[in-house]
């Protein structure tokens, strides 16, 4: 999940396989929460939701305590834009996800390739700036 504190900036968390159901219906979407007992690691993984070099990892232990009253000011939404014309930059970079606004102006046919040792199915698109 992705977390965002009362400056916009966002922090991606992860709950350990063995812990989803426990934390499913504690963390709700478009609530605030002061979460403690948690771990921090460094450790990039590939797809990663938003730039900050940090994940926190929500474990059994950690505590999760809903905070009611004004919360205004903590946004439901953030993005981390770049310019169009740094997307080239972005396509053999696997380690963060990147969301297009464009025009499609070609989408190619299906195709099958091999990629480590598996077929998967890809097309080609090509989309313009909207500015």
């Amino acid at each position: 999940c992705l977390l965002i504190d009362d400056q916009g900036k966002t922090m991606q968390a992860r709950v350990e396989p063995g812990d989803i159901e426990r934390f499913e219906d504690l963390l709700v979407e478009g609530k605030v929460y002061a979460l403690s007992d948690f771990h921090v690691d460094s450790q990039r993984d590939y797809y990663m939701s938003c730039s900050n070099e940090w994940t926190m990892y929500i474990r059994r232990q950690t505590v999760v305590t809903e905070i009611e009253g004004d919360i205004d000011s903590i946004p439901l939404h953030s993005f981390e834009f770049v310019k169009f014309k740094d997307l080239r930059y972005r396509c053999d970079d696997n380690s963060l996800l990147t969301d297009v606004l464009g025009h499609i102006v070609y989408v190619g046919e299906l195709e099958e390739v091999s990629k480590k040792s598996r077929i998967i199915e890809i097309c080609n698109a090509r989309i313009r700036d909207l500015r």
